[in-house]
């Protein structure tokens, strides 16, 4: 079980930091993120892995 954490932490921190080679295996498709924005952008426009 800890090689299966470790790999998941690994590969959310590559994701971090730009890596999107894994997105389709830690984020479902159908995600909605809820946040507000540094911007004041609306945070609900975030629907899906890609975006």
């Amino acid at each position: 079980m800890s090689g299966d954490i470790t790999r998941l932490v690994g590969a959310w921190k590559a994701l971090w930091n730009g890596d999107f080679s894994d997105v389709d295996e830690l984020i479902a498709p159908g995600v909605r993120v809820h946040v507000a924005l540094a911007d004041g952008g609306d945070g609900s426009a975030i629907d899906n892995a890609k975006a």
